[in-house]
């Protein structure tokens, strides 16, 4: 990053009144008076004229950056009045492409509008939250809540000395010092963040400080200190990874690295990379010949490949790229081994695509090659991926593989560690153990909370959170884990615990758990100017609302909602305010408001979110059950609805929900409810039978609620019920004696 400068631009002709055309808007790059501008929509999606302040980059690309100092109200397309903040820089979606000297889009393909969260004036191209943590030294982004403005600074505009080493003036003073580095009080100790140590970790953690895809659990880290009290790594979930853990979104290479079997061994990055001079420390197969002999790996006998051919190149094979920002290629760090297999069972890449693109020379060609030269030893057992992806679809047998995976810990023995998996791996499984509710699996993950590695004691404990029995259940092992030595561990702890009552906790863990809490609230400030952020303090605070005691009296509900309510409520409005297209955020709140009894309001914000669903990418994992669970919620209140004018549309919702999750037992039931009280007797009675075939523990409650409509002499409910039954169960008059009864009073 540096001030744009005829210097600091890479190529002045970009600026000599070029203009580019993308999805029907015309920008145009200009210089004047040595300074440089572009003419382009703005925040309001009209043309308007901006001067570039800032450069970020180099090569391949070289991006444009624009100043806001002050914060301003605008309209968006889409109708929406939003405050932008002031203080803030944006990043333009056009960029130089340094190698062919042209202009392009970073999202050629897509028409982005402004008031969009990826139009350049929006929250995906703000440079304060986006990008300035890891391209600026001492960063300090600073962004004021209640003035709405951002005030960042930085020692250094990019990445200096102390990005890596750490702060340095006490480094200086001994330097300076009469004895300098040899005075006997500090034992030649250089005041730096110790990147040379005998554990890999201490130097792979600082470079994971920006080359990593994590969420931010708390600001001010500075090199040397702990990874894990300060960030959180993404876990393989499907859709920032493929499903068997490489590469797809943009990642960085910490993530990848932590899959690698040359982590598990030691290996750490300036092993590879000269840090200083940006450039790979051997070229070619040399780098990794410095571990694996030449004479076994880099022959023909070994990649079965022409010498010197693509084919034959270490990194084409097992550290394939991807290509990023349109002309940015970056490799795979988790230093695999091509597995065309898994591109059949699972739909992933596979390195050998790269070069192999003929009709003849297919996947299964390339699969019979690999087995060809190196044998079926990788067949007999499923790779990680398999194991994981059968876990996200949920499958029944998945639970045993998940369990065993998140058991598979590097040990002493070279082989052992070649089994192993990292701990990025054993986390994702652990995460996604939170879908089975057998004991087994419920154990794996109590087990998890003891697990030696903090990445995957915060999936057991966020798995764990799904299940609030569970959670309450676990409430002293959640509250010895507010004391564990890793912020990330303790902070989500006391996050789950936000659910569980604190009349349930001693007076000693319930000053903990506000300690602690108080920590996580801090954590999440960091980010508090991103949408996200918000939703996410706003369900913390309901979850403190739900589990506070409401009972004991009406004043005693009125103060916790004063309390954490109006708390929630301020949260998901700020998450709007930032996003107003943000559905995740409009349905958390009508959903708030259905908690409170504000009925009008929470009918008016999830027709709001019906109305966004359209601005719901497609690629969201878990939009269908998204989409379900709007159309559920607003079903539920209308069906509620005092007059009970309202049935139809109630019966349209429920309906809609299940065309989207149909196995939801609730929306089953009170849609085949508004059914009957609209006298449409059979469509009730498929309903009811779908319910009771899909869930048969609901039979006896069915046939109770048989008896309590004769009991009311009404008897086409009581008769929906009982035919539901006897569709349902064959031998339901064999299983459940009361239905004969039930039967001849209806009158057969």
């Amino acid at each position: 990053m540096d001030p744009a400068t005829e210097e600091t631009v890479v190529d002045l002709a970009a600026f000599a009144d070029k203009a580019f055309t993308h999805e029907g808007v015309t920008s145009k790059f200009f210089r004047k008076d040595g300074r440089f501008f572009v003419t382009t929509d703005g925040e309001d999606g009209k043309l308007a004229t901006f001067e570039i302040k800032y450069v970020f980059g180099v090569d391949p690309l070289q991006q444009y950056m624009v100043e806001f100092p002050e914060k301003k109200k605008v309209r968006t397309p889409q109708g929406d009045e939003v405050e932008l903040p002031g203080g803030r820089i944006q990043v333009l979606s056009i960029a130089w492409d340094t190698h062919r000297g042209r202009w392009f889009h970073l999202y050629p393909n897509r028409k982005i509008p402004a008031g969009d969260w990826l139009h350049w004036t929006g929250g995906g191209q703000n440079w304060n939250y986006m990008c300035a943590e890891c391209h600026s030294t001492d960063l300090r982004k600073t962004f004021d809540l209640a003035t709405n403005t951002y005030h960042t600074t930085w020692s250094e505009i990019d990445v200096s000395c102390e990005a890596c080493h750490g702060p340095a003036s006490e480094h200086v003073a001994r330097a300076e010092g009469v004895l300098g580095f040899w005075d006997p009080r500090h034992y030649h100790s250089y005041a730096l963040n110790k990147l040379k140590g005998p554990d890999s970790l201490g130097e792979i953690e600082t470079c994971a400080q920006c080359h990593s895809r994590r969420r931010i659990v708390h600001g001010d880290y500075r090199p040397g200190k702990s990874f894990f009290d300060f960030y959180e790594p993404e876990k393989i979930d499907g859709s920032l990874y493929f499903a068997d853990g490489q590469i797809k979104e943009e990642l960085y290479e910490y993530g990848s690295f932590l899959q690698s079997r040359m982590f598990r061994e030691g290996v750490r990055c300036s092993n590879c990379h000269d840090p200083h001079s940006l450039r790979p420390k051997f070229e070619g197969n040399a780098l990794c010949g410095q571990c694996h002999t030449p004479a076994k790996y880099d022959t023909p006998s070994h990649h079965h490949h022409k010498p010197d051919s693509t084919g034959a190149k270490c990194v084409e094979c097992h550290m394939p790229e991807r290509t990023y920002m349109e002309v940015d290629p970056r490799r795979d760090h988790s230093i695999r081994i091509p597995r065309p297999d898994l591109t059949k069972k699972l739909g992933t890449p596979n390195a050998c695509q790269n070069c192999h693109s003929k009709p003849e020379e297919n996947v299964d060609w390339q699969a019979a090659k690999v087995v060809e030269w190196f044998g079926t030893k990788r067949l007999d057992k499923p790779h990680f991926g398999e194991i994981l992806e059968h876990g996200r679809r949920h499958e029944p047998h998945a639970a045993q593989g998940l369990i065993d995976l998140a058991r598979k810990k590097p040990t002493d023995t070279s082989e052992q560690r070649a089994a192993a998996v990292g701990s990025v791996v054993r986390a994702s499984a652990v995460a996604l153990l939170a879908g089975y509710g057998e004991q087994s699996a419920r154990d794996a993950l109590r087990k998890a909370l003891d697990d030696a590695e903090p990445l995957v004691r915060v999936a057991a404990i966020r798995a764990i959170a799904t299940n609030p029995a569970e959670a309450a259940a676990l409430r002293e092992k959640l509250v010895e884990l507010m004391s564990d030595p890793f912020r990330s561990v303790r902070t989500e702890a006391a996050n789950v615990l936000t659910q569980v009552p604190r009349a349930q906790l001693a007076p000693q863990d319930q000053e903990l758990f506000w300690k602690v809490f108080k920590e996580w609230e801090a954590g999440q400030q960091e980010t508090v100017d991103a949408s996200a952020t918000n939703v996410t303090l706003g369900n913390a605070y309901v979850r403190l609302l739900n589990s506070s005691d409401t009972e004991s009296s009406p004043r005693a509900a009125q103060v916790a909602i004063e309390q954490w309510g109006a708390k929630a409520e301020a949260a998901y409005k700020r998450a709007l305010a930032v996003d107003p297209l943000n559905v995740q955020a409009m349905l958390p709140l009508a959903q708030y408001y259905d908690l409170v009894n504000r009925d009008a309001e929470a009918e008016q914000w999830l027709k709001k979110t019906l109305d966004a669903l359209p601005h719901l990418p497609d690629a969201v994992e878990g939009r269908k059950q998204f989409i379900a669970g709007v159309h559920y919620d607003l079903g539920w209140l209308l069906l509620r609805d005092p007059g009970g004018g309202r049935m139809a549309d109630a019966a349209a919702h429920f309906k809609t929900s299940l065309e989207n999750e149909p196995n939801n037992p609730q929306a089953l039931q009170h849609y085949g409810t508004a059914l009957i009280a609209l006298e449409r007797m059979s469509e009730a009675t498929e309903v009811f039978t779908t319910l009771a075939k899909q869930n048969p523990a609901v039979i006896p409650t069915l046939l109770e609620y048989a008896s309590r409509a004769l009991d009311t002499e009404q008897p086409a409910p009581a008769t929906v019920f009982l035919n539901a039954v006897l569709a349902a169960d064959p031998q339901a008059k064999r299983n459940y004696p009361r239905l004969e009864e039930l039967i001849r009073r209806v009158g057969g």
